[in-house]
């Protein structure tokens, strides 16, 4: 995950570098799917790569609804693991949930990852269309 974001911290204002290591990524990672996201504080982050159109579509579902996984990875600056999103509590992200049935994500992964003092980075998600293990 780190070298994935490495190759991303270069410049890249088309994004069409960006979409080609992310699909590279999630090659590497054999998921099916990596997003990355930029905040600058605790808030909701901005999708900065897509590897397909698939996981731009979750990620953009979570900033929409304010809630998810990508959100709270985040928020917390944690790891969030969820293997399989039809057997997460309802309670948890009630939005996200009744949008699960409708989406390719089954298993997500989010991982945190801090540039520097100021800004952090963070994956969210990679996911699998098929509940993990």
């Amino acid at each position: 995950m780190a070298g994935l974001l490495s190759l991303l911290q270069e410049r890249d204002p088309a994004g069409r570098r960006g979409a080609d290591i992310a699909a590279a990524g999630a090659a590497a990672l054999g998921v099916d799917g990596v997003t990355v996201s930029l905040t600058s504080g605790p808030d909701r982050g901005e999708t900065q790569w897509a590897s397909d159109g698939a996981s731009r579509g979750f990620e953009d579902l979570q900033a929409t609804l304010g809630e998810g996984p990508g959100v709270d990875c985040l928020a917390v600056g944690t790891t969030v693991r969820v293997p399989d999103l039809a057997r997460v509590r309802r309670d948890r992200w009630p939005a996200l949930i009744t949008e699960v049935p409708d989406q390719a994500a089954r298993a997500v992964f989010c991982f945190p990852a801090r540039e520097s003092a100021r800004s952090s980075w963070a994956s969210s998600p990679s996911y699998g269309v098929r509940p993990a293990n």
